[in-house]
């Protein structure tokens, strides 16, 4: 593959069709030399790495996924003890 010169402007689009929701993560891979991130969100206009967000939605994802079941299983217990404490006396 022969060099491109300096000064050469290259245009991705990236279309979507058929999602269930507005806002759909995907990643672009582009090798080359580059002359930093000049590329911006459109609608916040901030660039990829400002506006990235996964950090923060894994993070609360975890935080649910041991704080639910931990919360049902409390609910339970004390639903037992009660039960019995109620039928004991």
């Amino acid at each position: 593959m022969r060099g491109v010169p300096d000064g050469t402007e290259a245009v991705i689009t990236v279309e979507a069709s058929n999602l269930i929701q507005r806002y759909q993560q995907y990643s672009l891979v582009a090798t080359g030399c580059f002359g930093g991130v000049a590329n911006t969100n459109f609608e916040d206009q901030c660039s990829a790495f400002d506006c990235d967000t996964s950090y923060n939605k894994r993070r609360n994802t975890i935080i649910m996924a041991i704080c639910i079941p931990a919360g049902v299983l409390l609910l339970c217990v004390g639903w037992f003890c009660y039960r019995r404490r109620k039928e004991r006396g």
